[in-house]
């Protein structure tokens, strides 16, 4: 029998229909929910078309039998798909924000050449004395320079990064 169901365990963790929701996001979308004072899970099922199904509130003791089918529960469930779009938007805008506070000099190493890229176009041009190679070396050194100019090494207090306090060398 397909049950619909609405889930909120002790540690604050929310379920509906099997996915977790954080209940951030479930206080996005509906600002005033809350457990009933004294209460520390919910469990709530219903089948769509029948009604039929229980509620239970847990107060850390024993099951209490709580109103069903239950108006409230049955809209965080019917709503299942608006609040999964918020937890996405959320989850991206968290994304964006952990990038925006990287620290600076995380971001300077991200955009350097990798190491591997230098050493193998210096073994071309050195080792294999490959004609193209001193080109791609001059492109390499181009992204360098650029990522210089654009993190400089000695931006704040004389080359002390403010976001971990330690010192960079100009790379």
């Amino acid at each position: 029998m397909i049950q619909n169901s609405f889930i909120h365990k002790a540690d604050n963790t929310i379920s509906i229909n099997g996915v977790n929701i954080p209940i951030e996001v479930l206080k996005i979308f509906d600002p005033n929910y809350t457990l009933p004072t004294g209460i520390k899970s919910v469990r709530y099922t219903v089948h769509p078309t029948l009604r039929t199904g229980y509620h239970f509130q847990h107060d850390g003791s024993r099951n209490l039998r709580a109103e069903h089918p239950c108006p409230v529960l049955d809209h965080y469930i019917a709503n299942l798909q608006s609040i999964k779009a918020i937890a996405d938007d959320v989850k991206q805008d968290s994304i964006d924000i952990e990038q925006l506070l990287a620290p600076y000099t995380e971001k300077r190493k991200g955009e350097y050449p990798a190491i591997e890229e230098l050493v193998v176009a210096l073994w071309e041009l050195v080792v294999e004395a490959n004609p193209t190679a001193m080109q791609r070396i001059q492109e390499i050194q181009t992204r360098r320079l650029h990522t210089k100019q654009k993190y400089p090494a000695n931006r704040i207090n004389n080359g002390v990064d403010s976001d971990s306090g330690s010192s960079e060398s100009d790379t």
